[in-house]
């Protein structure tokens, strides 16, 4: 009514929003409004053009063995350079979590112990404002019953994305392998397997100058 201009992105078509919701029925009034007045421009197309950056490193390490263990540990100490490693505290909201490796800008986190912590998107977006290159060690499959880890996983990449936080993974598997393709959050996971593989993807330069 006002002249205003809206363009919205979604991985989702209208008709597919809220598709599970408890209040579909109330929701589906707002998707005639979307469809009537919005114009709907699919933008599907064969490549992912975020993997396509030439001089990259992928520094994802796999699997889970002494010899990426040593790897990680080394590329985290160059990252690091000479700031000394210590030990850091994150406080949001009145609660206090522990960072246990980190130098200025650089972390090192064990991503099972973090996964199951009672954390979310402010802990995160926290995390990410304090760091901008953060090593995630020890990163296993996610099975089809672990949906709440899951989640949190993926609250916790959202996050680190939107504060153009570098990874870099040690992981029992490749990161195609986290999550099964069939299981119930399966779409959902593929924003975050897409922006995983533009997160860990650096330069030699990006990873020794962080």
């Amino acid at each position: 009514e006002r002249g205003t201009v809206v363009v919205a992105t979604s991985n989702w078509m209208p008709d597919n929003l809220y598709a599970n919701g408890l209040q579909r029925a109330r929701f589906l009034p707002f998707v005639g409004l979307l469809k009537t007045y919005m114009t709907i421009v699919n933008v599907n197309g064969a490549h992912d053009y975020r993997e396509l950056k030439k001089d990259t490193m992928k520094s994802w390490l796999s699997p889970l063995s002494e010899d990426t263990a040593e790897m990680l540990d080394i590329l985290f100490r160059d990252a690091v350079g000479y700031d000394p490693i210590e030990t850091h505290e994150i406080h949001v909201q009145g609660r206090t979590w522990v960072i246990p490796r980190a130098s200025k800008k650089i972390a090192l986190l064990d991503t099972d112990a973090l996964l199951n912590q009672a954390l979310g998107a402010a802990d995160f977006l926290a995390l990410g404002e304090r760091y901008n290159f953060i090593f995630l060690d020890n990163l296993s499959p996610f099975k089809a019953d672990q949906n709440d880890k899951l989640k949190r996983f993926m609250v916790m990449i959202d996050a680190l994305y939107e504060k153009n936080v570098r990874l870099a993974v040690r992981a029992e598997t490749a990161a195609e392998a986290l999550y099964p393709t069939n299981a119930d959050l399966a779409f959902e996971f593929a924003r975050t397997l897409s922006r995983l593989k533009e997160m860990t993807m650096a330069t030699t330069k990006e990873l020794l100058d962080s």
